[in-house]
């Protein structure tokens, strides 16, 4: 955050790979089965993250957003998400 500050650029935070994987592929951290959503427990400790980071960055001026999860699986857009 201080060098966004210093040069003048925004931080966009990614969770790159969630635990399990949320999509199968290399980036993710594993190759296969997307287990992030078949985990409750996967899911959950993923929100833990993301509500720490959140409270931690919330306010800062060079904080422009938090990306809950990266290149998720195309049948995701299929499904409802809820809270």
């Amino acid at each position: 955050m201080k060098m966004a500050s210093k040069y003048g650029f925004e931080i966009l935070i990614d969770l790159h790979g969630l635990k399990g994987s949320q999509n199968g592929q290399d980036h993710s951290g594993r190759v296969g089965k997307a287990n992030w959503f078949r985990f409750k427990q996967y899911r959950e400790d993923s929100i833990e993250i993301l509500e720490k980071i959140a409270k931690r960055y919330a306010g800062h001026p060079k904080f422009w957003g938090l990306q809950i999860i990266n290149e998720p699986p195309v049948k995701l857009f299929n499904c409802k998400l809820r809270k």
